[in-house]
């Protein structure tokens, strides 16, 4: 096959893929593949071919050695270069070449190539097109990875992701596990100190242990990118900073019972999560939910959010924040509502019946307690004792600048309503229609649809 004057060896290509893991010499690998990609056109000279947004096919081609595990959806050839001791790692995302000899056009020059599926993680995760990336990394100093979406349903995540996507949906679970999974700032930390306390028998001792510490984040790994830490400011502060990794394997060496935090949607999490272990979903109003992730983002350096809260209102309709879209996140849940080893939970509802939420959570978790003891957690459980306890309002990150507490604190208005204070009347509109559109198949149960 010739193309811009290059004769290709397809097969010799694509076979040569089959066997990327091993190192081998340039002149016996990626040579034809060079070839291809630097002689793709540039697009914007009118060849419906070409890759348009300008720049040659070959600046789409990872150059990170990644993380170089067998279980990684990406495939790199690592190629020993005659005389030197370094390795060059090339990413050979075959599908992306093989669509292109069919003579599909390339959608725009994106930063980085898509990832196959695999075993390990069967959906494509999809980078954003380069002037969408640049706009996000402007806006969200902390994305210094970027942002990708993982087909079908489009989710929202920041581009090392690709890192641990087979690792979350392949962790490694026990019967005694418990989970708290919810769209961000819909509740998460009030339940997570609710279920702790249950399952630990109302030891108050030891909830005085940092939340993050008894019950881990599992993706935090791909929420703090450990790259953040390097800044200068925050290395003169912190005692030590976070390794690639380092949360998940946490979470792997915890003790049983082990009580872990996900905000991700059942689709990208262990397939057999909910016939294994119990899982506590909770969700909220999404108009107070935005109001809550806008200072949630603006006050962590680690999403370093640089915009007012209308620039964040669009970028939330538009499913560009982490863990979107909203609907089809709350929708994942509620489809599975009838499993027994899932109980779905609503921020209206631990806000106007705690002690009835605290009897439901503890039938679910196969606890007993008293009505004595469903006062005490009641109290420890009130806004205002949460807000001023150190162990689940990250006061201990606040001080090394990893957040700033002038946005209200990890947990921060404990309010239902808030968002009429900050939205206009057009906002209002646009709100109202976007949850029409996307979640009016979902039952009247969640108060916030009616």
């Amino acid at each position: 096959m010739k193309i811009f004057g290059i004769t290709l060896e397809t097969s010799r290509l694509y076979n040569l893929n089959k066997r990327s893991r091993s190192s081998v010499t340039v002149g016996e690998t990626t040579r034809a593949t060079w070839q291809l990609l630097s002689h793709l056109p540039a697009g914007g000279g009118g060849d419906s071919d070409g890759v348009s947004g300008g720049g040659g096919a070959a600046d789409q081609c990872e150059s990170s050695a990644g993380e170089g595990s067998a279980n990684s959806a990406n495939t790199h050839t690592h190629t020993r270069l005659s005389g030197r001791s370094e390795k060059v790692a090339v990413s050979l995302h075959t599908g992306r070449i093989k669509s292109w000899l069919r003579g599909k056009e390339f959608k725009g020059r994106q930063s980085h190539p898509p990832e196959e599926m695999s075993s390990d993680f069967p959906y494509a995760i999809e980078p954003l097109e380069e002037k969408e990336n640049d706009a996000i990394r402007k806006d969200f100093t902390g994305y210094l990875s970027g942002a990708v979406r993982v087909q079908p349903q489009g989710y929202f995540f920041q581009g090392i992701y690709r890192q641990y996507a087979h690792r979350y949906y392949n962790l490694s679970l026990r019967p005694t596990d418990v989970f708290v999974a919810s769209y961000p700032k819909s509740g998460t930390t009030w339940t997570q100190e609710l279920v702790w306390l249950l399952i630990h028998n109302l030891d108050y001792e030891g909830a005085k242990v940092p939340l993050d510490d008894r019950f881990p984040f599992v993706e935090a790994d791909h929420v703090l990118d450990a790259l953040v830490f390097q800044r200068p400011e925050l290395k003169a502060k912190m005692k030590s900073t976070p390794e690639p990794g380092e949360r998940l394997a946490q979470v792997t060496k915890l003790e049983d019972p082990r009580c872990i935090k996900t905000h991700m949607p059942f689709s990208l999490l262990p397939p057999k999560i909910l016939d294994t272990c119990k899982v506590i979903y909770v969700a909220r109003d999404p108009r107070d939910v935005v109001v809550s992730y806008y200072h949630h983002h603006r006050m962590w350096i680690t999403h370093g959010f640089q915009g007012d809260f209308r620039a964040f209102f669009d970028y939330f309709l538009k499913d560009q924040v982490m863990w979107s879209p909203f609907w089809d996140h709350l929708r994942e849940a509620w489809e599975r509502r009838s499993h027994p080893n899932l109980l779905i939970l609503t921020y209206d509802q631990l806000k106007e019946d705690l002690p009835a939420v605290i009897r439901k959570v503890a039938g679910f978790l196969g606890k007993e307690v008293s009505q004595e003891e469903i006062e005490n957690l009641t109290k420890h459980l009130h806004f205002d004792s949460m807000k001023s306890n150190p162990a689940v309002n990250a006061v201990a990150e606040a001080s090394t600048g990893l957040l700033d507490l002038k946005e209200g604190g990890f947990v921060r208005k404990g309010k239902s309503g808030g968002w009429k204070d900050y939205f206009e009347e057009d906002m209002k509109e646009r709100f109202h229609a976007w949850m029409a559109e996307k979640g009016g198949s979902l039952p009247k149960e969640f108060k916030w649809m009616k």
